[in-house]
């Protein structure tokens, strides 16, 4: 059984080398679509068909052959307990379905959350609707009166678009800034068939209403768009100067994406909002060196262990020249190692604090 799909415009997935094939082979019993796919489930046959019924919740196709090789041919809606609310005749539409040589049976589908009728789509011949899931059953008959008895079953879902997803940090700078600062935004936006656009919305503690503000850069329909420290993917920055806030203003920011569907949606995620007080420089200035003064205590204190650690390995050593005392030595050895290990991390955290309180100077 092959499916031939025409998926959203949105998606990509027409276009060669992006998401699935539009020509499928279904090698299992079930296949999964983006919403809004139009597709053709094709089964090819080794004999001629004489009967086809194929059955899903809300409908019912049933065909049949002749013996002058005409096909008559019914389709049915049924309700929720699988009665027959009512039935049409598409005889004179069949090779829609069937073709010439009575080998490929093609069904015309359309996956869908929107509000189709299934009686308008069936009278106008249109592809039958067919909600986010789907159980469809086939029975087929061929010329020898032959039946499968268990039938065939294919489960078809419609894989719903999911909202962006906004991970993002602020980069080198803290919850008190001036008037001139810029907030740089780390991190990822990802998004399951593309984004469409990133922009910041930003509004002070006075203001009810946001106003929004697009990024430097545009993800032009890109899956995933990062922001890192780098050229080829920098930062994304917010400029606080055009702003003309006032000290003890409070500024609300936050990084919003939207993705292109452009049928259900488009859907619109927002990222953590940052809270943001406005100092003067000497009030940032003054947190600063609170902040520098707290590493170099726990720079001094790294200094300390490590001498402290020094002095029990020499003391350890000392007292067991000439003894047979290998087994102290090695305990000395191993704390020491681990008060390495140990300080070394703390040590690179202090590192990054310090470039980090550098990078807050640098962006306000």
């Amino acid at each position: 059984m092959t499916a031939i799909c025409d998926y959203p415009d949105y998606t990509g997935w027409d276009e060669r080398g992006t998401g699935e094939p539009t020509e499928r082979k279904i090698s299992s019993s079930e296949i999964t679509v983006p919403m809004e796919t139009s597709l053709v489930l094709q089964a090819a046959v080794s004999k001629s068909l004489r009967g086809v019924r194929i059955s899903g919740r809300e409908f019912e196709l049933q065909l049949r052959r002749a013996d002058d090789g005409s096909w008559s041919a019914q389709q049915r809606i049924l309700n929720e307990r699988g009665l027959v609310e009512k039935q049409e005749d598409f005889s004179s539409s069949v090779n829609r379905v069937m073709n010439a040589d009575d080998l490929l049976v093609a069904l015309p589908l359309f996956v869908t959350s929107g509000e189709v009728s299934m009686t308008s789509a069936l009278a106008s011949r249109q592809a039958i609707p067919i909600r986010e899931s789907e159980s469809m059953r086939i029975y087929l008959e061929d010329t020898d009166g032959i039946i499968n008895l268990e039938p065939i079953r294919l489960e078809i879902n419609g894989q719903v678009d999911e909202p962006p997803a906004v991970q993002t940090r602020l980069a080198g700078i803290g919850k008190a800034i001036t008037r001139k600062a810029v907030m740089p935004f780390q991190g990822s936006v990802t998004d399951d068939y593309g984004l469409q656009e990133l922009f910041f919305e930003f509004r002070t503690e006075k203001e009810e209403d946001p106003t929004t503000q697009p990024t430097e850069r545009q993800p032009d329909g890109a899956r995933e768009f990062v922001m890192e420290k780098s050229e080829q993917q920098p930062l994304e920055r917010f400029d606080v100067l055009p702003l003309e806030l006032d000290v003890d203003d409070v500024l609300y920011v936050t990084l919003v994406a939207r993705d292109g569907d452009d049928l259900n949606g488009p859907h619109v995620s927002r990222g953590e909002t940052y809270r943001m007080k406005i100092v003067s420089d000497e009030a940032l200035l003054s947190l600063l060196y609170q902040d520098e003064l707290n590493l170099r205590r726990r720079f001094e204190q790294v200094i300390e262990e490590l001498e402290r650690a020094r002095d029990d390995l020499n003391q350890t050593n000392a007292a067991a020249a000439g003894e047979e005392n290998a087994a102290g030595l090695s305990e000395a050895t191993q704390r020491t190692l681990n008060a390495i290990q140990k300080d070394a991390l703390e040590t690179d955290a202090i590192r990054a604090a310090f470039e980090s309180v550098l990078e807050e100077l640098v962006n306000n």
